[in-house]
């Protein structure tokens, strides 16, 4: 056996009593855990399986919500809404980045495919950071302009 033979060993080692250890513990605090958490994990569940199944759907429902919110937000504040979400965008995109940097890392001799899985993720996750941002941007600023078009016309007919 070689020297990185015995190290690919160590770490699977390490990893499966990870796994082990990670795996104890999360049934340690489901035995522990109270009525509400029970409930919150059901929902939670219950959410995530609805979004898989009916992504577009899902999609479509925030992007109205958020419309419907820019709609009912000052100009100014959603000005600076629009902006804080580019900020929100271009943080998880750097997170995303990190987390993908980090995992590479740790990958170490793991294997190419692992590592390449873990790269496209983080690619993915940040690109759809990104597109996300800018994508509520515009809604924001359609939305913006949609409510200043409707006030105009409103005080067009107030004052006739």
């Amino acid at each position: 056996m070689t020297v990185s033979d015995e190290k690919r060993q160590r770490i699977r080692e390490k990893i499966a009593a990870s796994q082990e250890r990670l795996e104890r513990d999360a049934i340690a605090e489901r035995e522990n855990e109270s009525e509400y958490a029970v409930k919150a994990r059901e929902l939670g569940n219950s959410a995530k399986s609805f979004a898989k199944d009916h992504p577009v759907l899902t999609v479509a429902g925030g992007l109205a919500a958020g419309a419907l919110i820019a709609a009912l937000i000052k100009p100014k504040t959603a000005r600076a809404l629009g902006k804080k979400a580019l900020t929100f965008g271009a943080v998880a995109a750097e997170g995303a980045m990190l987390y993908g940097n980090r995992a590479l890392d740790s990958a170490g001799d793991a294997g190419s495919e692992a590592r390449d899985r873990i790269e496209d993720l983080g690619e993915s996750v940040a690109s759809s950071a990104g597109d996300l941002a800018r994508e509520a941007e515009r809604f924001g600023q359609a939305a913006l302009e949609n409510a200043r078009e409707t006030t105009r016309a409103l005080f067009e007919k107030v004052r006739r």
